[in-house]
Parts: C-alpha cells; sequence; structure tokens
C-alpha cells in the first residue's frame, strides 16, 4: 500500500458516506487516509474515468439507479486492479455471494461498520487486491513463456521441413544441370516440382499463423511424405 490510503465510499445514503468519512478520520492515526464519495455507481464510473484511483472501494448494494452487484463489473472494467467491498443490509448474504462471484474482494454488512472493522476490511481487501496482481503478473510471465517455447518449437519445426525439400531441390537441380539430356530427367523435374510445392504450403502455413496458440503451428507429425528418387 501508498503511504496515504483513499477510499472511495459509493452510497445514496450521505450519513452513511459521512459515517465512513469519521471513522476514517479515527483511523488516521495507523495510516494518512483520504476519503471521496459518490452517491451512485455512474457517479463512481465517472470519477474512474477522470482518473480518480482508489486503493479501496466500499459499494453499497442497494442504490438509486443500478444495484452494487450491477455496477461491479463496470467499474472493474474501468480499473481491474480496484479492491471492492460489497457493502450489505442484514441478512443479504446472497448479494455477497454475487458480488464475490463477479470480482469483489469481500463484503461489509453494515450493521458490524465500526472504526475497527471498516480498518480490517479495507486493508484486508487491498492486500488481496495486491495478491491478485501479483498473481496475474506471474501467469502473464508464464504465458509469455510458454509462448516463446511455442514459437521455438514451431521454428525448429519449420526450419527442419523448409531445409528437406530445399535441399532436393537444390540436388535435383544440380543433376538437372549436368545430365540434360538424361532419361530420367522427366522425373528428377516432376521431383523437384514436388518438393517446391511442399516448401511453398509450409511457408504459406507460416504465414497463416497469426495469433498465439497453445500448440505449435508446425510439429513433426504434419510432414509432408516427398516420395524422392535415389539420386
Amino acid at each position: 500500500m501508498s503511504e496515504e490510503v483513499s477510499i472511495l465510499v459509493v452510497d445514496d445514503d450521505a450519513c452513511f458516506r459521512s459515517t465512513v468519512g469519521r471513522f476514517a478520520r479515527l483511523m488516521e492515526k495507523a495510516r494518512p487516509l483520504r476519503v471521496t464519495e459518490a452517491a451512485s455507481g455512474g457517479e463512481a464510473a465517472a470519477m474512474l474515468t477522470k482518473g480518480e484511483k482508489p486503493d479501496c472501494v466500499l459499494l453499497d448494494n442497494r442504490m438509486a439507479g443500478g444495484n452494487g452487484v450491477g455496477w461491479l463489473p463496470k467499474l472493474l472494467c474501468l480499473n481491474s486492479r480496484l479492491a471492492i467491498i460489497m457493502v450489505t443490509g442484514e441478512g443479504d448474504e446472497e448479494t455477497a455471494v454475487q458480488a464475490m462471484k463477479r470480482g469483489a474482494v469481500d463484503y461489509l454488512p453494515k450493521e458490524t461498520l465500526s472504526p475497527a472493522t471498516l480498518w480490517r476490511a479495507v486493508t484486508n481487501a487491498i492486500e488481496k487486491s495486491h495478491m491478485r496482481a501479483a498473481l496475474d503478473k506471474q501467469r502473464q510471465a508464464l504465458l509469455k513463456a510458454d509462448r516463446d517455447k511455442v514459437l521455438m518449437s514451431s521454428l525448429v519445426t519449420a526450419c527442419h521441413q523448409v531445409g528437406q525439400p530445399a535441399t532436393a531441390i537444390l540436388a535435383y537441380l544440380e543433376l538437372m544441370k549436368k545430365a540434360r539430356s538424361v532419361p530420367e530427367m522427366s522425373s528428377l523435374v516432376d521431383s523437384c516440382l514436388t518438393a517446391a510445392q511442399a516448401l511453398d504450403a509450409t511457408l504459406k502455413r507460416l504465414q497463416r499463423t497469426t495469433e498465439y496458440r497453445t500448440v505449435p503451428a508446425l510439429s513433426f507429425e504434419d510432414e509432408t511424405d516427398l516420395k524422392l528418387i535415389a539420386v
């Protein structure tokens, strides 16, 4: 966490927003706090769009203009690393479950709100958010490593598949150059054409690979069976 903790309270109840602000001032001995307020999900979204970057969001569910569960994924679309705590009423466990499924890191029943429970919920939510970010970074690193591995595998296979027909073409052309009147010339030309077609097919297949795949674009099982004549 940064030295100052920023909390965005999203609730259409001005009294609740004021209470959170008052509790936050009581908690400032532990760490400097900054509380901003939004009376609706739309107002919160506008603040995020303009660059507001709270460390934690307290999101009430029952608000005019759309409930919190509905606004939750919209806010996360604006900032995927938001640590959102869904604020629920008494006996509203189902809402809490839905909120967690949609990306909330925790929920806080209003009737349990106190400086201590607020501080604990906020710090835990921010820590969970940071852990999520770290895990996401690790997943991205692993994905890149897998992508590099797949790319190298495809390149090695491509070199093998391109090299075989290219070598054959050079050999056939060399024979054709030395023995233009040999009766087997027609067969050599056919074999040379087959090798060239295999080379062309491999290159075109690589050109069509325009997006990441979890398997190589080429594999040794895909080799074209070149029925080369003995030279």
